[in-house]
């Protein structure tokens, strides 16, 4: 599981980020949170312009969601639900709706293509800590309490700079949990 996982957000870095190289530039030096801000922004629009990114990143930010079992997937399955309340889909579908969108943006600044994105840069940016922890499972041989073995081992310099890297992540717990027994 921890492999597949692994796997996907590869590939979620790869299409929204790796395959655009203003975005790729970008990523590499957003350090302000202006910056940040901004990258985000261009992500949502080429969210929302590509149908096949769309697409191909809702599986997989749906994938890593489901891997992880997070309950953030049910708070993002009302917000979509909500957003449609009352309107005929058909419709907006076939023709879309400006004042819709407009007024979803200015009503809901956590609108869905913007909280999607947030949760696909978060896995993002945690993937040097997943690289990491793959370098200690090597070693471990693919094994949970071995690799927890070497988390807790202050005393073993081999992986000194590799678990302080992981226990940086506040996530880092959750990934272990992948690991084969």
């Amino acid at each position: 599981m921890f492999e597949f996982y692994r796997n996907r957000i590869k590939l979620l870095k790869k299409i929204l980020i790796d395959e655009n190289e203003s975005i790729k530039e970008l990523w590499e030096k957003a350090k302000s949170l202006r910056k940040k801000k901004y990258l985000q922004e261009k992500l949502v629009q080429i969210y929302v312009n590509d149908s096949e990114v769309q697409a191909s990143v809702e599986m997989l930010l749906s994938d890593c969601m489901n891997i992880l079992n997070t309950k953030d997937l049910k708070e993002l399955w009302l917000k979509t639900t909500n957003l449609f309340s009352g309107i005929s889909l058909r419709n907006v579908i076939a023709h879309g709706n400006p004042l819709l969108e407009s007024l979803g943006t200015l009503l809901d600044p956590n609108d869905l293509p913007s909280e999607l994105v947030r949760k696909m840069i978060n896995l993002i940016r945690d993937e040097p800590v997943v690289d990491c922890m793959q370098q200690i499972l090597e070693k471990a041989e693919y094994q949970f309490p071995k690799f927890m073995e070497f988390m807790n081992d202050e005393e073993d310099e081999q992986f000194k700079d590799l678990r302080e890297k992981i226990k940086e992540c506040k996530n880092w717990k959750d990934y272990a949990f992948l690991i084969p027994l």
